[in-house]
């Protein structure tokens, strides 16, 4: 069986003289993150054709992008989506991942109906999808059942909701527009882990119902060294069951190591 479902990891960067060292060597499709902070992303969007230029001149498959992290229900949001937009387009990402941001109570209702109206503005004449990804804080402008009761596209991440019965009931009945799930295992000492069996039970779900999104492993930045062989472990997942055994513990030799936060970094120990 060959799957139609696109398996990468996320790499980004935070400054334009940053891309040609994070995406060195990179082999695997990529969701390309962009400056998270939005005065990063102001100051790198100055250059906007230049950083354009200098990621298509790199061989690599762009899967989706992760935009800022920016208010949605503001009116700048028109401005940096089209921006975000404009990259996707450039360098073949059918998606982008937007953080839905927190805002008061008092105004949540008002705030949605500007952030639907953005989103809305910014699906015109593009084939890029604009998708809000899952977060469970009840100051969010979108909850997960916010965005279900919405109809919008959603980016489902598994470490953000800490509920495996949710995620799964979010997936049989919400599947078809969910473009993007971001796959990593959570504990209680944290999130965005290396995956574990309920991730192989979240792609083998996926598979079976004939999904046909991107899945992006997010990582901690200190276990980036095993991306290229968990979206291999991930792919081989789609097609068949994989065992407990076939997973590698979760190490954190590297968590104090910043110069080893890299996809290229061998194993510990190795």
């Amino acid at each position: 069986m060959v799957s139609s479902i696109t398996v990468s990891a996320r790499v980004g960067f935070q400054a334009i003289h940053q891309i040609d060292e994070r995406l060195k060597g990179v082999s695997f499709p990529i969701e390309l993150a962009l400056p998270s902070r939005y005065e990063w992303w102001k100051e790198a969007a100055i250059s906007l054709d230049g950083m354009i230029e200098r990621l298509k001149s790199k061989n690599i498959v762009y899967s989706t992008i992760h935009a800022t992290h920016a208010k949605i229900n503001n009116d700048d949001f028109l401005a940096w989506g089209r921006q975000t937009i404009k990259i996707a387009e450039a360098v073949g990402a059918k998606t982008i991942t937007v953080h839905p941001n927190r805002v008061s109570k008092k105004n949540k209702i008002d705030f949605q109906e500007i952030a639907r109206n953005n989103l809305r503005r910014l699906k015109h004449n593009t084939f890029v999808s604009v998708a809000i990804e899952t977060f469970t804080g009840h100051d969010r402008i979108f909850r997960p059942d916010e965005i279900i009761d919405a109809n919008l596209p959603m980016t489902l991440d598994t470490s953000h909701i800490h509920d495996n019965d949710m995620i799964m009931r979010i997936i049989d009945d919400y599947w078809m527009s969910i473009p993007v799930v971001h796959l990593s295992a959570r504990n209680s000492t944290g999130q965005h882990l290396p995956i574990d069996m309920f991730c192989i039970k979240v792609v083998r779900n996926l598979a079976n119902l004939g999904w046909e999104g991107t899945i992006v492993l997010e990582y901690l930045p200190w276990h980036h060294y095993r991306l290229s062989q968990d979206v291999k472990l991930i792919e081989q997942a789609l097609i068949k069951d994989v065992m407990v055994d076939e997973i590698s513990p979760v190490c954190n030799a590297y968590e104090d190591r910043e110069d080893m936060w890299s996809h290229n970094t061998p194993p510990p120990g190795s």
